[in-house]
């Protein structure tokens, strides 16, 4: 017995898949306990937070500094910063109100944008990680041809191929999907509407091999070819037992290709789930329908790859890091400062002191002067984290 008999005994498999078919395959969803979509829930609420407010940190962090906008690698970090925000913003939203209703309210429009926009982030994500790998592979084993390669004109370009190749990938999307409500089922779903199961099938397997295993195994090779060069040049720095300028160099750019590398594999085991399960319901691999109840839980688990890269960032990455923890005290010399001068406010109102006395003009000078210092610790914050960012890349 196969998937469409379990749904509906009178039906047969056929490569016409029919809307009654996947409707009742969608209906099967609602069964799954209240308690696994309070879970959810529950996990989105942090996993929106720190997607919105992290990356768009990581934005701050890169666009306010000219020398760290000149660095190749930190534009390809705004990139997947971009696509997790975006998934952030729509995607998780959207997806957590579906939960909430456990039905489809917000329109067609709402149902296409949805996943159009997440089948596009999920591709441009690939192609930058791709891309910023390529990147690094020619700084550590070729750094002359790098510099001539990857300029950033030429990174420019390659972002907007990368979006623009994501965006024509994933226009079948946004044409199948659709809401619908019929009468084998109550409620309204936002769902994939194929003319033929074939096409449905073809289509995704053709984006798993070309979108996800091609780059995969790609970035398996460049990692190695990389890994190589940097264990090798490690085992030459301990032989030396000096550092000279180069060297510092070489191992900023090994900090940078391990970040990379964990960054990918946290992209491939987030969003593996996801094309598992859709593989598995096309092919009707599970026959007993229970699989598309993990289905939620897969895309909360993709979803949550746009909150990893900025705690990532925060340990791994030593110029992020540091800018927080400079962040975090020229906001404490800042409250500092304006109590400090609350105080002395306080003082020069109790001595009934006027403007041209000379009690009112010392703390005047103090305040003028707790001002003066702190722009300048502000200034001088930003400043070194800057330098710090640049010469971690």
């Amino acid at each position: 017995m196969d998937l469409w008999e379990v749904i509906d005994p009178s039906t047969s498999k056929d490569d016409n898949a029919t809307i009654e078919d996947y409707l009742k395959l969608y209906a099967s969803a609602d069964e799954h306990p209240r308690i696994n979509t309070i879970v959810i829930l529950l996990v989105y609420v942090p996993v929106f937070l720190l997607a919105f407010f992290g990356n768009l940190i990581v934005l701050l962090v890169i666009l306010t500094d000219s020398r760290m906008r000149k660095s190749t690698a930190n534009y390809f970090l705004v990139n997947l910063a971009v696509t997790d925000l975006l998934v952030a913003v729509i995607c998780i939203p959207m997806t957590a109100i579906n939960y909430v209703y456990n039905v489809w309210v917000l329109g067609t429009t709402a149902c296409k944008i949805t996943s159009y926009m997440q089948g596009v982030c999920i591709v441009a994500s690939i192609l930058t990680i791709l891309f910023m790998s390529f990147d690094r592979y020619f700084a550590i084993r070729h750094p002359m041809r790098n510099r001539q390669i990857f300029t950033v004109s030429r990174v420019r370009r390659l972002i907007f191929m990368t979006w623009l190749t994501a965006g024509v990938v994933v226009m079948p999307i946004a044409f199948v999907n659709e809401v619908i409500k019929h009468a084998l089922v109550s409620n309204s779903y936002c769902t994939e509407i194929w003319p033929t199961h074939v096409m449905r099938q073809i289509y995704d397997i053709s984006l798993v091999v070309c979108i996800y295993l091609v780059p995969g195994v790609t970035l398996v090779v460049l990692y190695i070819l990389m890994g190589c060069r940097l264990w090798a040049r490690d085992t030459n720095l301990q032989r030396q037992n000096s550092i000279s300028h180069q060297d510092e160099v070489l191992l900023a750019r090994r900090r940078l290709a391990l970040m990379l590398i964990i960054v990918s594999l946290l992209f491939a085991t987030s969003w593996l789930p996801y094309h598992i399960i859709n593989i598995c319901i096309d092919f009707e691999i599970d026959a007993s329908g229970q699989l598309i109840l993990t289905y939620p839980f897969a895309i909360l688990l993709g979803h949550s790859k746009s909150a990893q890269n900025p705690i990532l960032y925060c340990f791994m990455h030593k110029g992020f890091h540091t800018f927080l923890l400079k962040l975090v005290r020229c906001h404490c010399t800042s409250g500092h400062t304006r109590k400090q001068r609350a105080l002395n406010l306080s003082i020069s109102r109790s001595d009934n002191s006027s403007p041209r006395s000379p009690t009112y003009k010392m703390i005047n000078q103090r305040v003028v002067h707790c001002e003066s210092s702190r722009d300048s610790a502000v200034t001088t914050c930003i400043g070194e984290t800057s330098a710090m960012l640049g010469s971690g890349v």
